[in-house]
């Protein structure tokens, strides 16, 4: 991903799988709202 704009949607539905995985106990709550913050903030700093 080289850009903000082609990077936003995918971190859509990353968003939503990591929701999935933490509501089924696939992996800790905290695990998925940390690598969904992670990820958020790697986005934001894309040009």
């Amino acid at each position: 991903m080289t850009s903000k704009e082609d990077a936003t949607p995918k971190l859509k539905e990353v968003s939503v799988l990591l929701d999935q995985a933490g509501g089924t106990n696939l992996i800790h709550k905290s695990n998925a709202n940390r690598n969904k913050s992670r990820l958020t903030r790697f986005v934001a700093s894309l040009p």
